[in-house]
């Protein structure tokens, strides 16, 4: 009896052995798929942000969809506002990046003196998607630029004001400035219409010194006109125009004096890029971003909803606590569960770097 229940018991044992070597194997099994779909994401974010450092310097150097073109700022053409790089840094099949980068307009643009008008960019909307086997990763970069450059050039230094650099002995020269028209052509020879200031006269920014009109000689023939401003405080000097000349852009006006140094200011321009935000849902990474209906569509109200999304997170985490960061009396509607007189719990600590924030993203949302 024992021995006919040897056999059928060590079957059994071996079958429970198999089963359990065969769930071993499986399960360890999924968990290399885990680890090995873990490494690919974190390849494919590492890669999405290569791509924002890639366009953060490309851009650096200037808009690339629009280099090699001959731009007059003055003028609007036809050209592409946005452009497109697809990067295999380590080569084909290793992963690679996608940039996918937009102009914006500044609704309210700096003026600059001697024109009526100009557009400015307000900054670059940058998206990268790295991806490394089947995994993606979607990034969000807004790049700045500060003083805002002229939107219809391929640059992304500062717009250029008028003025030249101060001298030694405290002078700035006053230049003619480069005629420019909403739309259309412009003439390149003007005239001196009238001159409104006169020697040792106190000028500045926004003293209008002389007015220019298109000269009749010139083929290009509109009824704009431009106004030559003081580049800095100061006291005009010297005029070296007279009403009715014929002039040309960049023709010296005259003279003045420079009390508060302008004409030695940086001219240098800020560039950054900020509000980087990463994006690992698949309804949005596997989209064609290059598609520009469907970045209104799909992306626009994501990134618009982003600010103030982490504006509310960090008002609740603030509530409770005076600008310094003080404890304010309750009731706290972040707390509902204190009571009066009861301390605040050990994890209320001191917000005053989260106020600080705060601050700062107030002013970027409203200035």
């Amino acid at each position: 009896m024992r021995r006919g229940m040897a056999v059928p018991t060590a079957l059994v044992l071996i079958g429970v052995l198999f089963v359990f070597i065969v769930s071993l194997m499986k399960f360890s099994g999924q968990e290399a798929g885990n680890v090995r779909a873990l490494i690919d994401l974190k390849e494919a974010e590492y890669l999405a942000y290569s791509g924002l450092n890639a366009a953060g310097v490309s851009l650096n150097a200037g808009r690339w969809w629009v280099s090699g073109l001959t731009f007059n700022p003055s003028n609007k053409v036809s050209r592409a506002t946005g452009g497109t790089m697809v990067r295999e840094p380590f080569g084909p099949g290793k992963g690679k990046f996608t940039i996918i980068a937009e102009e914006f307009e500044s609704a309210n643009p700096t003026p600059i003196p001697g024109y009526s008008s100009v557009q400015r960019l307000d900054h670059i909307r940058v998206l990268s998607i790295g991806e490394y086997n089947k995994a993606r990763i979607l990034v969000y970069g807004k790049y700045i630029m500060s003083p805002e450059p002229l939107l219809n050039s391929d640059s992304t230094e500062a717009a250029e004001t008028q003025g030249g650099i101060a001298k030694v002995d405290g002078t700035v020269e006053i230049h003619v400035p480069t005629p420019w028209s909403q739309d259309g052509p412009v003439p390149t020879a003007m005239m001196v219409k009238k001159i409104y200031a006169t020697p040792n006269q106190k000028v500045d920014p926004n003293s209008v010194l002389a007015l220019l009109v298109c000269d009749p000689s010139d083929p290009v023939q509109i009824t704009m006109t431009w106004n030559i401003n003081a580049p800095a405080f100061g006291m005009l000097k010297s005029i070296s125009l007279a009403e009715g000349q014929k002039v040309f852009a960049n023709d010296l006006f005259g003279v003045c004096t420079d009390e508060l140094l302008t004409g030695v200011r940086s001219n240098k321009t800020l560039k950054k890029m900020v509000r980087i935000t990463k994006f690992i849902d698949r309804s949005l990474t596997d989209l064609d971003l290059t598609d520009f209906d469907l970045r209104r569509i799909r992306i626009d109200p994501i990134i618009k909803s982003t600010f103030p999304i982490l504006c509310r997170e960090l008002r609740e985490e603030s509530e409770g606590f005076s600008d310094s960061g003080e404890i304010l009396p309750g009731p706290y509607p972040a707390d509902q569960n204190l009571r009066a007189g009861n301390p605040r719990p050990a994890k209320r600590r001191d917000r005053t770097g989260c106020i600080a924030r705060l601050r700062a993203l107030r002013q970027h949302l409203h200035g």
